[in-house]
């Protein structure tokens, strides 16, 4: 659609503030909030997905991230969070949520650049093009609503969900159904009147967009079911890497399996299998192993992420540092040749009058002697 009506944005932004409300609430932050991982159903119904880079406020411990490094897209990502993914709060998600209402409403990004790095220097700036500049059909409170999801310190930011979606509804732009569902039993929304936060939460429309951050999808349901059915009481031989550095085939159960994958003891390029006569295959083709594996392997991918924005966000801060430098050693040569400078006019004008006292006797002379021919005298 190229961009979305302002009724939709809004209706779209307010059912995901809701959903990270709820989220928020269970002290969960996604960190990836953008237009990519919201999700619209054939009947217009709204749900906020993948989170795979959530963090748990309550243990830190099971965090994917490490501390130092940045996880999430550039685009929408709060400056904070690039500098340090681990010390984030929910204001993180504000930020990227109102990236997200501005990207909807104009087609675009807010903040553009050639390179990440520069891009991460713009969000530190911090100045963007207001949205009603671009659309005109965006009036000036939503406007100012977008600024302060948006800002460059999280202080100055929403302190919660709770305070956006009620700036927001008050607005009363969000329509009750998306316009471009056509779909004849399209989803309805229930409107959302809320005054308070509790009540956003409790009296509108928590039952889809809230509810799908909570609900363990069927894909994981099944793997479950099916893992448990299988127990723990299986015997496999594991080919792996031992603490020497060499190549070991070690008989073991599904259960110290499992417990030596979640402590880091086995890494996922072990393989495996029933019977040693057979060939051995990645743990991930055995069902027992296959949520794990999979935990794993997207936690090592965040990480991987991270350790790369980390980077480019200390290469932004060598550029700030030489930069300092380089403005200090300007200013200081644009100082000193100014007052050398100076010193260099005043020594002339001193040479000169200098020069002219020294030579006066000898103009005077000449001077005189020209007046005799003249038959001048010097009046007395």
């Amino acid at each position: 659609l190229g961009r979305l009506s302002v009724s939709d944005a809004v209706l779209v932004t307010l059912q995901c503030a809701l959903a990270l409300e709820h989220a928020h609430e269970k002290n969960l932050i996604h960190r990836d909030i953008k237009p990519d991982n919201i999700l619209v159903t054939n009947r217009g119904e709204i749900k906020v997905s993948d989170l795979g880079l959530a963090k748990s406020l309550d243990d830190e411990e099971m965090s994917l991230t490490q501390s130092g490094t940045g996880l999430g897209t550039p685009y929408y990502m709060a400056p904070e969070q690039a500098r340090n993914a681990k010390h984030v709060d929910g204001r993180s998600d504000i930020y990227a949520l109102g990236c997200t209402l501005y990207h909807f409403l104009t087609g675009g990004y807010p903040f553009k650049a050639d390179s990440t790095v520069e891009l991460l220097m713009e969000k530190e700036k911090g100045t963007f093009k207001r949205s009603s500049s671009i659309n005109k059909e965006v009036p000036e409170r939503l406007d100012l609503i977008i600024d302060k999801a948006m800002a460059k310190k999280p202080e100055h930011r929403y302190s919660s969900c709770s305070e956006l979606i009620r700036d927001l509804s008050a607005l009363g732009l969000a329509g009750t159904s998306l316009s471009f569902i056509k779909a004849p039993n399209r989803h309805t929304m229930a409107p959302i009147n809320s005054v308070s936060a509790t009540s956003a939460t409790k009296t509108s429309i928590p039952n889809q967009a809230t509810r799908e951050m909570a609900r363990p999808s069927a894909t994981t349901t099944s793997t479950q079911s099916r893992t448990q059915s299988v127990g723990t009481a299986g015997v496999f031989y594991i080919r792996h890497i031992n603490s020497q550095g060499k190549p070991v085939v070690t008989k073991s159960t599904t259960e110290k399996i499992l417990a030596a994958l979640a402590s880091g003891k086995l890494d996922l390029k072990a393989q495996a299998t029933r019977d040693p006569k057979l060939p051995f295959a990645a743990l991930g083709q055995f069902r027992e192993f296959q949520e794990v594996v999979q935990k794993k392997a997207a936690a090592a991918a965040a990480d991987q992420r991270g350790r790369q924005l980390g980077q480019t966000y200390q290469k932004i801060d060598k550029q700030y540092r030489w930069q300092k430098v380089w403005r200090k050693i300007s200013q200081l040569q644009q100082g000193v040749l100014g007052w050398f400078g100076l010193v260099i006019y005043l020594g002339i004008v001193a040479g000169l009058i200098y020069g002219g006292w020294l030579l006066w006797p000898s103009v005077y002379e000449i001077l005189s002697g020209w007046a005799a021919g003249f038959g001048l005298k010097a009046a007395s």
